[in-house]
């Protein structure tokens, strides 16, 4: 379920050569989140704890693996699936269930950095020494051991939002599967940067700008990070900065996968051609029956 938002204003941009220079274009009006899964309400809050990757709470996660399962809990689509119509999770685990040698910088309202889900999964910055208020590897923020809070300017990167979306969306990408608790992520040992952009109400485009500039410079440091997730949608395009700011994180190998919002919105029709960097990854919304 969308959280409100204001009603943006509409720009028409029709072709990228048109797009006036990034000093007038006028900043882009807060991004609306997205809820993280569309089969359960709060999934690391709602599943009973697992044994097995095979248990019967492993089923509800249809998304992983969809046998056709009726599943226990699904406010917002089908109780039962089609066999088939999932991302076939499982049969990849048989190659690899993830590296933590890999970052996923998660731009987001933070993540619950006391859950056990992501004991094992929170990246930690090496050149840090944790609270001791000194900027130790001089990178311009102070004590981020685990990321940064562009929000509020400091450290903080706990997951205090009411919707937990934060937190929810890190457990899509990473909860640690078959540890008897819990959900499974699709990669059980990636490392999350926490990059806090957002709150209940959505998240600004200065915020966006520092956060992808800011993984840059990490990146550039040496730290792997692969890709940014960002699980929330504007319905007005993007501006010169902001795409500029995405190309940049393609430039320095790191994708940008992006959510194509939950109302099976056609964004091949809604953007103009060529206006989306090479880097970024729309990713649409389905049910366990497979429709948008």
């Amino acid at each position: 379920m969308k959280l409100p938002l204001a009603k943006p204003r509409r720009r028409v941009l029709p072709r990228r050569a048109s797009l006036p220079p990034a000093g007038i274009v006028e900043a882009l009006e807060e991004r609306v989140l997205l809820s993280a899964v569309a089969a359960t309400n709060s999934p690391l809050a709602l599943l009973p704890n697992e044994s097995t990757i095979a248990s019967p709470r492993f089923s509800d996660l249809w998304w992983l693996q969809n046998t056709g399962q009726t599943l226990s809990s699904a406010p917002t689509g089908p109780l039962t699936g089609v066999a088939g119509d999932d991302i076939g999770a499982t049969k990849a685990w048989d190659l690899t269930t993830g590296s933590n040698a890999a970052v996923v910088a998660v731009f987001d309202t933070g993540i619950d950095l006391t859950n056990p889900e992501f004991t094992n999964n929170l990246w930690k910055n090496p050149g840090e020494i944790p609270n001791n208020g000194i900027d130790d590897d001089h990178n311009g923020f102070v004590d981020d051991e685990y990321g940064w809070n562009f929000v509020d300017g400091n450290n903080n990167v706990q997951d205090t939002s009411l919707t937990n979306h934060g937190t929810l969306v890190s457990g899509v990408i990473a909860a640690q599967g078959n540890n008897g608790q819990g959900i499974s992520g699709v990669a059980w040992n990636v490392d999350l940067l926490t990059v806090k952009v957002g709150t209940d109400t959505g998240v600004t485009s200065q915020d966006l700008i520092a956060g992808i500039n800011y993984v840059i410079a990490l990146k550039q440091r040496g730290v792997n990070i692969v890709a940014i997730n960002a699980s929330y949608i504007s319905f007005a395009l993007p501006t010169l900065d902001e795409l500029n700011a995405i190309k940049s994180a393609g430039d320095v190998g790191i994708s940008y996968v992006a959510a194509a919002g939950n109302s099976g919105l056609n964004f091949d029709s809604i953007l103009p051609s060529g206006f989306v960097p090479s880097n970024m990854i729309l990713v649409a919304a389905t049910d366990n029956r497979d429709p948008l």
